[in-house]
């Protein structure tokens, strides 16, 4: 129960983090980095993991849209801060794996309404055209503690790469009817 309770730490720090991380902005992209960003839904998840285990700023802001990163005031010193946080939890020499256990296609109707949820939240005129809800496995391990937990995230092709956003379906439609 203990490592439970600790991998949800972990998960929520992270999610602050990568709230945070991508709001702060990714820099120009160039052809290849755009068509490496283009392969898969799986794409974002692996380098918000490895970002995270690497403490890795640049990796992990290659998860997330340029708009959500320029939205966040993210910087290497955030980066090594949740790292030694986590540190201090499990120890040294982390790792970080996941396992996609699911995944599932979001509705039509519910990426029409991300995609406006994007235009009014952050004033950006994209194409969202598709969208995945995946549920994942983590588990991290260190010298001194590992935990396993489970989590939900939502990535979205958006403008032709796949990124995630930290928003589901039914947030967005809510977030819609109270801006609108």
């Amino acid at each position: 129960m203990k490592l439970k309770k600790e991998l949800r730490i972990v998960l929520v720090i992270m999610a602050l983090i990568a709230m945070v991380m991508v709001m702060s902005g990714c820099g120009e992209k160039d052809k290849d980095d755009k068509e490496s960003k283009k392969s898969n839904f799986e794409t974002p998840i692996s380098n918000y993991f490895n970002g995270m285990e690497k403490a890795d700023l640049d990796t992990y802001k290659k998860a997330y849209p340029d708009f959500y990163n320029d939205s966040m005031d993210l910087d290497e010193d955030d980066m090594e801060n949740m790292h030694e946080k986590l540190e201090d939890e499990y120890g040294k020499d982390l790792k970080i794996s996941y396992e996609i256990t699911s995944n599932d296609d979001i509705k039509e109707e519910d990426i029409k309404n991300v995609q406006e949820y994007i235009s009014l939240k952050y004033k950006e005129d994209v194409k969202v055209s598709e969208g995945k809800e995946v549920k994942i496995k983590a588990t991290i391990k260190g010298s001194e503690d590992s935990d396993t937990d489970t989590a939900r995230m939502y990535v979205y092709n958006i403008d032709g790469e796949w990124k995630i956003l930290n928003t589901s379906p039914s947030a967005a439609k809510s977030y819609i009817n109270i801006y609108k």
